[in-house]
């Protein structure tokens, strides 16, 4: 069991540094474009996910609820910069709020989509989330575009952790699937 723990908390501090990376691109973006209000507010979104991540720092399973929390803080700084190029479709059934899910579940999953999302030509890309439960299963569907010139094929480091978190927390009882439609 402690051994499971040492690997999961491995696999999670991996992905914070990929995040903090990516947002203070984010962040250092919107400063080049001039925009600075806009980079303070960013700021104080980045600063309340700083502050979830170090509360979090020894809990594995947190609330649906704060998860969501997390995900939309993140989601802001990112509507901040990409503007038109994204639209967001979100829809949570509010029984699921309560349930156990781990911490920053979403978060890599969600930053695929909006990576792939803000890389097309077109704007309005949407990121449909949607989250439902039965009586002991929890479905979470995320669909974005993508562009049919992308040689990443959605592999990355933050869907290969969230995969390797998921087996090791539930085993056979979840799992993460990505599909074209």
């Amino acid at each position: 069991k402690q051994l499971v723990e040492i690997e999961l908390n491995s696999l999670r501090s991996q992905l914070n540094p990929h995040f903090l990376f990516n947002t203070l691109n984010t962040i250092s973006s919107l400063i080049r474009l001039d925009e600075k209000t806009t980079a303070i507010k960013a700021l104080s979104e980045l600063s309340t996910m700083l502050r979830k991540v170090l509360e979090n720092q020894q809990t594995q399973l947190i609330p649906l609820s704060e998860e969501l929390e997390f995900i939309n803080s993140y989601l802001t700084i990112q509507k901040m910069r990409f503007e038109d190029k994204l639209a967001l479709d979100i829809s949570v059934n509010p029984q699921c709020c309560a349930h156990q899910v781990p911490f920053m579940l979403l978060q890599p999953l969600v930053e695929n989509a909006v990576q792939h999302g803000t890389q097309l030509e077109s704007d309005h890309n949407k990121i449909v989330l949607d989250i439902n439960s039965n009586e002991d299963c929890i479905f979470i569907r995320l669909v974005n575009k993508f562009s049919k010139k992308d040689e990443h094929k959605g592999f990355g480091i933050g869907i290969s952790n969230t995969r390797e978190r998921l087996k090791k927390l539930y085993g056979d009882k979840a799992t993460l699937r990505l599909t074209k439609l």
